[in-house]
């Protein structure tokens, strides 16, 4: 239950959220232009990484269908996602130190010709930010800000569609056909991660091929498998001669020690470096989390881990990538070992990759 005080903020939050929908009201209908290689449109994706990633979907398919300038606004905990994806050509950074109008004024001097808000949730500051930006054009799926924008369409339903499906629902107002095989996270990592990694490997093993990568960091304690779950799995996997690695954060260093040789654990606090990681494994095994995701921009393998979402939204799996899942209440320490390695080992089997 939250605090009375995140209640308070809760609340006050909506107040003003009400009273700005009230003051602010797009005019509606306007025709919508055809977008080219002059236009700029600006899309808004604040909060966490794994959303900035499953966002750069639609963003790609603007880009090459129409050619137009991509700007990004993004906030300091996922801008650098957005820095590295190919077909974003400017990133915004919204700090709350610096307030609102300093955002919105190099919003309105790029003179964009639309405004899409890629948020699958309602946002206050998204909404104020929206409102205030001077654009003709402001698309979004439809939730309660839906006043603010010019257009906005339907929300597909969250229990059956897959979060960028959702986000992709805007791409026909904009008159961009496309197919949910084209829906691809767009991420590059820099060739100096690349090779960084590659040597870590080389190092480890003659062949570096065929590479099981464990991330034990989610991010949260309702997250954590457990120790002595992540070392029964490592010793079926040593027992099998399995070439495998563990991931974690800085945070997760010492568990990753308590479950193997120090030398098989990366651990880098430089996220392009674990993307880079992620895109050399043939398989990931981790917890719900943002390697989800980059594992998709790579169509690396999955088998995860899940915490229920709440009744009415549907897991993120990695999009356009091979997975399996299981899924349970929290916290993830109360699935057993031995329902996870039955249901792994069929998975393994399937992606080639048998132990």
């Amino acid at each position: 239950m939250d605090s009375p005080l995140k209640r308070l903020e809760i609340f006050s939050k909506n107040l003003l959220l009400d009273l700005f929908l009230l003051a602010v009201r797009a005019k509606p209908n306007l025709p919508l232009p055809n977008l080219t290689v002059s236009d700029t449109v600006i899309f808004l994706r604040l909060n966490r990484i794994g959303d900035a990633l499953v966002s750069t979907p639609v963003i790609k398919l603007i880009k090459e269908k129409t050619g137009c300038r991509t700007v990004v606004v993004a906030d300091r905990a996922n801008a650098f996602v957005f820095e590295r994806c190919p077909c974003v050509d400017q990133v915004i950074v919204f700090q709350k130190g610096k307030g609102m109008w300093h955002i919105l004024r190099q919003i309105n001097a790029l003179k964009a010709k639309v405004w899409v808000d890629l948020h699958d949730s309602l946002s206050t500051t998204g909404s104020l930010l929206a409102g205030l930006a001077k654009i003709p054009n402001k698309i979004s799926l439809e939730k309660r800000n839906k006043t603010i924008f010019t257009h906005t369409v339907p929300d597909p339903d969250p229990a059956i569609f897959h979060v960028s499906e959702r986000l992709a629902s805007l791409l026909p107002i904009l008159q961009i056909p496309f197919s949910n095989a084209e829906l691809e996270v767009a991420y590059e990592t820099k060739k100096e991660s690349l090779s960084k990694v590659k040597y870590f490997l080389e190092n480890l093993f003659p062949n570096p091929e065929n590479i099981i990568g464990i991330n034990i960091s989610a991010g949260g304690e309702n997250r954590f498998w457990g120790v002595e779950n992540f070392r029964c799995l490592v010793q079926k996997l040593q027992d099998n001669k399995r070439k495998y690695i563990i991931l974690c954060d800085k945070a997760n260093f010492d568990r990753a020690k308590e479950m193997i040789e120090e030398k098989f654990i990366f651990c880098s606090p430089i996220f392009d470096e674990f993307a880079a990681i992620i895109s050399q494994l043939s398989l990931l095994f981790t917890p719900d989390t943002s390697a989800v995701h980059l594992a998709s921009a790579f169509h690396v393998p999955v088998f995860g881990l899940y915490v229920s979402e709440k009744a009415g939204f549907l897991n993120w799996y990695p999009y356009q990538s091979p997975y399996d899942w299981i899924i349970s209440p929290p916290p993830l320490s109360q699935i057993s070992f031995e329902e996870t390695y039955e249901k792994l080992s069929v998975f393994m089997e399937k992606m080639n990759l048998d132990v």
